[in-house]
């Protein structure tokens, strides 16, 4: 069962200030071993990524207080949903989140303005009976568990659609929707197995950074990109042709002293799109 558009928007914009308080309390990416920010992404998902905390915003130069600014003034729901489970002070010291170590996400991207799909990973330290509960005196609202291979599940008892939670273990909190606390749960137990194709490898290729993420990109979405329209972009020596046998996406950043260096990786389904591409930019390299 899908749920409205503009519940999905709101979970969407409330689940990336989630990740986003998460960065700014946390550590290292990838700094946890055998918790990797792949191992335990389903193999429906077309964007994926990892993000290692504090860095970041520091590379940013923004703040929290911002970040919640910027990302809530684009809904007028602001304390509705998952966004009343997670109140910034929740992410400082002594609230919840304060042990956030590293945040890695998931999703599927279609060619619509939905968001069916999508999971963040916060990894830290929990318990999950004063967690549980905790959320539950900071959101006002119950939580009803569910059992799910032996993980419990938990969702908004006013609306079981909304999105959903789980403490995997004492170390990993998953919070999303459209199944995919249940996609994570069966891989984590060994029922399904998680992506591993040219979207992971083109993550991995970004790894070592202060954050990475990888799309696949939608077929209908890339056929549709009619950049060629745009005044500015009509004129340049290259077809834009390219833009339709794009595969993958990948973009890395790093600090470098005061700098932010990007790291751009693309993947394409048609050799002559990319060999046109790399002879552009070779010419003005």
């Amino acid at each position: 069962m899908g749920i409205s558009r503009s519940i999905k928007r709101t979970t969407l914009a409330a689940g990336l200030l989630l990740m986003i308080l998460a960065i700014a309390c946390g550590g290292d990416r990838g700094s946890d071993g055998d918790g990797s920010a792949v191992s335990l992404v389903p193999q429906r998902a077309n964007v994926v990524g990892s993000v290692a905390a504090n860095q970041a915003l520091e590379a940013f130069d923004f703040g929290v207080d911002e970040l919640v600014e910027m990302l809530s003034s684009g809904s007028s729901e602001d304390d509705d949903g998952i966004g009343k489970f997670f109140k910034i002070e929740q992410f400082q010291t002594g609230g919840l989140f304060e042990d956030i170590s590293r945040a890695d996400f998931f999703g599927e991207i279609t060619d619509d303005d939905d968001v069916e799909y999508f999971a963040i990973l916060l990894h830290g330290s929990f318990d999950e009976a004063s967690l549980i509960t905790g959320l539950e005196s900071v959101s006002g609202e119950d939580l009803v568990q569910q059992v799910y291979k032996g993980s419990n599940v938990y969702y908004p008892a006013g609306d079981a659609d909304e999105f959903e939670l789980s403490v995997l273990d004492s170390s990993t909190f998953a919070v999303g929707t459209g199944g995919a606390i249940n996609d994570i749960i069966d891989i984590k137990v060994g029922d399904a197995d998680p992506a591993s194709d040219s979207l992971i490898d083109a993550l991995n290729d970004l790894d070592g950074g202060i954050f990475g993420f990888a799309l696949k990109v939608p077929a209908d979405l890339a056929e549709d990109a009619d950049l060629g329209s745009i005044s500015q972009l009509g004129d340049l020596p290259i077809s834009l042709d390219f833009i339709s046998a794009l595969d993958i996406v990948g973009l890395g950043g790093d600090l470098d002293g005061d700098s932010l260096n990007l790291k751009v990786t693309m993947e394409f389904n048609d050799e002559d799109a990319a060999e046109s591409l790399e002879g552009f930019i070779g010419g003005i390299a």
